[in-house]
């Protein structure tokens, strides 16, 4: 099995296309799959969501097996495991409680990284969780300085879209974004913007800061994140007249670009 799980890792790693030996790897993964163990399980199903190779069979092998060791992974194989399945969108309510009830007793022992791709998998998936989110929230809480701005923007974006309201998450968000705004780039812009609006986390300082940070890197910005930040902007009722006509200005010159869901939110 570790072999397996390491094969297919080498070549997701890679981004070597390969679907005839993906497909002989999961038919003889499906068939080893109770002889795994916790990494080689969240290895191989990383390793397929990364090579872009949609088994469904396999996932389903993976999510019976993985469910009932679920209590013996560790941080990293639990988030990597979440991450896999919200990202392949492969539907399984019971991995995902069994996920759940894992990662409440080791939730303090998890890294920045591995909280925010497990907060990120389960608002993904949809999978409501109160008691896993209240955890979340504390453990992000504390280590928030530790976070890089794709891990805050991430997280935040997580919390909003599953509807989790966690007030002093959020203002430790908005500490640690104010401090490092300068890193974040445009979808971390977009994506903190949509989460604070969303959530309806009052913050007019960061988003004067955002509105700034924004109006420096709009060229850079692609369709979906003018979109995502007009809508931010608008949903918050802040005022920002210079970002507004910056992004007058870039949306105009992808006008040809935009689809009809972009169109509307801005």
């Amino acid at each position: 099995p570790a072999e397996l799980a390491k094969t297919a890792r080498a070549f997701a790693r890679a981004r070597q296309p390969s679907p005839e030996l993906f497909d002989t790897l999961a038919r003889a993964s499906a068939a080893k799959i109770n002889h795994f163990n916790p990494q080689d399980l969240s290895n191989i199903a990383w390793a397929f969501v990364k090579a872009g190779h949609n088994s469904s069979a396999l996932f389903d092998a993976l999510a019976s097996a993985s469910a009932a060791k679920a209590v013996d992974f560790d941080p990293q194989a639990i988030s990597k495991t979440a991450w896999a399945f919200a990202k392949a969108g492969h539907s399984s309510p019971a991995l995902f409680d069994a996920i759940s009830r894992a990662s409440a007793a080791k939730v303090s022992h998890f890294n920045p990284q591995d909280l925010s791709n497990l907060a990120w998998a389960f608002a993904k998936a949809g999978h409501a969780s109160p008691a896993l989110f209240d955890a979340l929230a504390n453990a992000s809480a504390i280590r928030i300085d530790e976070f890089k701005p794709q891990g805050i923007s991430n997280t935040a974006w997580a919390f909003a879209k599953a509807g989790h309201c966690s007030p002093a998450l959020f203002d430790a968000f908005e500490r640690a974004s104010e401090a490092k705004i300068e890193q974040f780039d445009p979808q971390e812009l977009a994506d903190t913007a949509w989460a604070f609006a969303k959530a309806g986390h009052q913050s007019p300082a960061l988003f004067d800061t955002l509105a700034n940070a924004s109006v420096a890197k709009l060229d850079d910005f692609n369709q979906q994140d003018i979109s995502m930040t007009a809508w931010a902007f608008a949903t918050a009722g802040h005022r920002s007249p210079e970002l507004f006509d910056a992004l007058a200005r870039a949306c105009a010159a992808q006008i040809d670009q935009l689809d009809t869901q972009h169109l509307s939110n801005t």
